[in-house]
C-alpha cells in the first residue's frame, strides 16, 4: 500500500523545519507529480494525515498542518523537557525521595538510583545504574 508509505514520508516533511504549524500543503495535483502517483492515492496518504491529527483540510483552501508529531520524531531526538518547553510548557523537576538502595548487589564503580512516579510509591519505579564500568536499567514493581 504505497499511500502507506507516502503518508510515513509526508510526516516525516511535517515534523522537519520545512512546515510549521498552520502552514499550507502542496496542493494534491503537486504531491502525485512530486511522488509520481496518482492523485487518489495522494489523497488517500493525506487521509491518514488526517486521521493522524496532524494536518487539517479547509473545503475550498487546501490542507494545512495542524501540529508536530513529536511522539513519531526519531529524526532528532530530544529528552522530553526539551519537547515540552518547545511546545511552550513550562517543566519543573523535583527529587522527591531520595535514598541509598543497599541490597542491589552492584560492583563498587556502580550507582543506583530509584526514581518513582510523583503520584505515589506503590506505583512502580525505575532503577537506573550507570558509571564507567556499569550501564544498566531495570524497571521495579
Amino acid at each position: 500500500m504505497i499511500y502507506k508509505s507516502i503518508a510515513d514520508r509526508l510526516r516525516l516533511r511535517l515534523n522537519s523545519s520545512d512546515f510549521e504549524v498552520g502552514s499550507p500543503l502542496p496542493g494534491e495535483k503537486k504531491l502525485a507529480e512530486e511522488f509520481g502517483v496518482a492523485r487518489m492515492t495522494i489523497r488517500k496518504a493525506i487521509d491518514l494525515l488526517v486521521a493522524w491529527g496532524l494536518v487539517v483540510r479547509r473545503h475550498g483552501s487546501g490542507t494545512y498542518v495542524a501540529r508536530k508529531d513529536l511522539h513519531h520524531e526519531t529524526t532528532n531526538l530530544t529528552g522530553l523537557a526539551e519537547v515540552l518547553r518547545k511546545q511552550g510548557k513550562e517543566v519543573i523537576s523535583r527529587v522527591l525521595v531520595f535514598e541509598v538502595m543497599p541490597a542491589l548487589r552492584l560492583s563498587p564503580a556502580c550507582c543506583g538510583y530509584k526514581l518513582m512516579n510523583g503520584s505515589t510509591s506503590r506505583a512502580g519505579c525505575a532503577m537506573s545504574m550507570a558509571s564507567r564500568s556499569c550501564s544498566k536499567t531495570a524497571i521495579c514493581r
